[in-house]
C-alpha cells in the first residue's frame, strides 16, 4: 500500500534536501525530521489502550501504544 504525504512541511523539507547546496549535516537532519513526519501519518491508525496515569493534579485516562515498534530504514542517504 502506498499512501501520499503532500504536507506543505514535508514538501518544504524535501526541497531542501534536495537542493544541491544541502550538506552532509544538514540532510542528516531533514531525513530525521522527514522520518518523523512519515511515522506520525503510518501509525495514524495504530491500536491503543486506555491506561490511568498519575498526574501532578489528579488520575487522568490516557492512551499508550498497544504494541512494540520498531522503525527500519530502507534508504540509506541520512543514515551514516
Amino acid at each position: 500500500m502506498a499512501e501520499l504525504i503532500d504536507h506543505p512541511c514535508v514538501q518544504h523539507k524535501l526541497a531542501i534536501i534536495r537542493d544541491v547546496d544541502t550538506g552532509h549535516k544538514r540532510f542528516r537532519e531533514l531525513a530525521t525530521e522527514i522520518t518523523k513526519f512519515i511515522c506520525y501519518e503510518a501509525l495514524k491508525n495504530i491500536k491503543t489502550r486506555e491506561v490511568m496515569v498519575q498526574t501532578p493534579v489528579a488520575m487522568a485516562k490516557c492512551h499508550k501504544l498497544d504494541t512494540d515498534l520498531v522503525v527500519v530504514p530502507i534508504l540509506r542517504a541520512g543514515v551514516g
